[in-house]
C-alpha cells in the first residue's frame, strides 16, 4: 500500500489522513517529494472501481433525468392511437388506464390554475 493518494487539491498522506498542499515551503511537501525522488508513486485520486461506480451512477442519473419526458411522450402516443382508432383504452391493463386518468386529471387542475381558475 503507498503512502501519499493525489488529491484534485493536493496530497493525502495515508499513514494519518492529513491533506497535503502543492507548496514548497512545506515541511509535509518536502517529504512527499524526497519520497517521490526515491521512486515512489502516490495512489490515483481515484481507483478505476470507483471511476465505474462513479460512471455507474452518472448513467443511472441521466436515465432518471429523461424518464419523465419520455412517459410523457408514451401518453402522447396513447392518446394518438386511441383517437386513430388504433387501439381502445380498454385494451391497456387496468394499472395503466387508472395512472393515464390520474395523469390526465391532474393536468387538468394544473391547466385551470395556470388559467386564473
Amino acid at each position: 500500500m503507498n503512502e501519499y493518494k493525489i488529491l484534485g487539491s493536493g496530497i493525502k498522506r495515508l499513514s494519518d489522513g492529513a491533506q497535503i498542499p502543492i507548496s514548497p515551503g512545506n515541511r509535509d511537501y518536502q517529504e512527499y517529494v524526497a519520497w517521490l525522488r526515491m521512486g515512489n508513486f502516490p495512489d490515483p485520486e481515484f481507483t478505476p472501481d470507483e471511476i465505474k461506480q462513479h460512471t455507474i451512477a452518472a448513467k443511472k442519473a441521466e436515465i432518471s433525468n429523461t424518464d419523465m419526458g419520455y412517459i410523457r411522450v408514451i401518453e402522447d402516443l396513447i392518446d394518438t392511437l386511441v383517437a386513430k382508432g388504433v387501439i381502445a383504452l380498454t385494451d391497456l391493463p387496468s394499472t395503466s388506464r387508472i395512472k393515464d386518468a390520474q395523469r390526465k386529471a391532474l393536468r387538468a387542475q394544473l391547466a385551470e390554475l395556470l388559467a386564473g381558475g
